[in-house]
């Protein structure tokens, strides 16, 4: 019985260089691999007891394909580490979500790759009514239509699809392999890269007082403006906000035009599939002008827009107004934020009332359970902070930075590509005015 299988870029034991092969995971914990799916394995090697850790994000070398996110596995006893790479942050965390779970199978559950689940039965005609694309920059395959009984099971516009069932749909050559196994009223798992949701927009007087701008990296397109009052403001939408889709059609990186034209020609409900979720936040600055955050100094992800805040000051005024480490600062004052210089810049100009907005990728935990953690779940989220309180580190600390981490004894530890940010060292900045 599998518990995972697909493509894996690998090392050789004498050949530095990274080869792709076919790599299948059983439930005994023996990761076999061969060189296509198919084809009688070339080796193996137990799980059981295993070390799972991410290595460095590096730009791969021609040789490697387009392999970069690495996974060091070193078998119990010591011996040889296998060194593994993929095509993206979210394959790497899936992957190393079952071999952690094989390594250590009393643990509990793990929510390193938690995305949203999708159970998807085949009709009896055979037609799933589901078109995939592989759009530039983004990892696996991304849902860019979507027929009647598909969207009835929850499946949306721009979902990102990571795995069906028991495979990693690394590429759309996959997808179609896989999808054309499953036979008429055959029921099959969709796991997704993340938590997109819908938003419903009622016009106005024909007006929705929404505008939209390209984004600088990623996938849709940015809400660059929300009219007070107006049919956006009501549905909930912030300055920030991702969209995936508009009325079913997929937005195109970078055509936040013919986006626009969509909600013009929509004559009431305008539907949005949005990315994660955003929260507004109003806020004094303290008496000495400062807020109490720090950021990372990198981008905060290939698919992210924004500032990501790396520290929470105990007591301070970000503190109590609600922010947690693991955040992503998209809007002050309804201003675009692009990174941390910009964040850091607006921050320091604003009046001491400031609103931002932050995004996170996932609902607020109140509205769910939350299962155990196992040390791949935490892979490389920084430590928590005051600001996130009882709520499990990963949760917001939602693996947007990469990094090295040992994995050890179940503990999760310090990232290695963060510097000491509570004082303003090299690698973050401290948010003050």
């Amino acid at each position: 019985m599998f518990v995972l299988r697909g493509e894996l870029f690998k090392a050789g034991e004498s050949n530095p260089a990274y080869k792709l092969r076919w790599f299948e995971l059983t439930a005994e914990g023996v990761l076999s691999w061969a060189e296509q799916e198919g084809q009688p394995a070339k080796s193996c090697v137990s799980l059981r007891g295993a070390l799972i850790a991410f290595e460095p994000d590096r730009k791969p070398a021609k040789a490697d394909g387009d392999a970069r996110f690495g996974l060091r596995v070193t078998p119990a006893g010591g011996g040889r580490s296998y060194s593994l790479r993929s095509s993206s942050d979210e394959e790497r965390r899936f992957w190393a979500a079952a071999m952690d779970q094989a390594a250590h199978p009393n643990v509990g559950a793990c929510r390193a790759s938690a995305g949203r689940i999708v159970r998807l039965t085949r009709p009896a005609d055979g037609r799933l009514g589901v078109d995939l694309g592989s759009p530039t920059g983004t990892p696996c395959v991304t849902v860019v239509s979507l027929g009647p009984a598909a969207a009835q099971c929850g499946l949306l516009v721009g979902d990102v699809i990571v795995g069906v069932d028991v495979t990693v749909l690394r590429t759309a050559a996959i997808a179609e392999r896989v999808f054309s196994r499953i036979g008429p009223r055959q029921m099959m798992t969709l796991r997704l890269a993340g938590h997109n949701r819908e938003v419903r927009v009622l016009k106005q007087a024909g007006v929705s007082g929404l505008t939209l701008s390209a984004p600088v990296n990623g996938p849709g397109v940015l809400v660059h403006g929300v009219t007070r009052d107006s049919a956006a403001a009501v549905a909930g939408l912030h300055v920030g906000d991702r969209v995936l889709a508009i009325n079913s059609r997929h937005c195109d990186p970078g055509q936040h035009e013919q986006a626009s034209e969509l909600i013009k020609q929509a004559l009431q409900e305008v539907r949005l599939v949005v990315s994660g979720t955003t929260v507004s936040i109003a806020m004094r600055k303290d008496t000495d002008g400062r807020i109490g955050i720090a950021f990372h100094s990198g981008a905060a992800g290939r698919h992210v827009q924004g500032a990501l805040i790396s520290d929470v000051v105990t007591r301070s005024a970000a503190h109590q107004a609600g922010l947690r480490n693991g955040d992503v600062l998209v809007a002050v004052d309804s201003d675009l934020v692009l990174d941390a210089a910009a964040a850091i810049e607006l921050l320091t100009g604003a009046a001491r009332a400031i609103t931002l907005v932050v995004w996170r990728p996932r609902p607020d935990p109140s509205d769910e359970e939350l299962p155990p953690i196992t040390t791949a779940a935490v892979a490389h989220a920084v430590e928590e902070s005051t600001g996130v309180g009882t709520v499990p580190v990963e949760y917001y600390t939602h693996n947007l930075v990469n990094g090295t981490i040992s994995m050890s004894s179940h503990q999760p530890q310090q990232i290695s590509s963060f510097e000491d940010l509570t004082h303003g060292s090299a690698g973050g900045a401290r948010a003050a005015s």
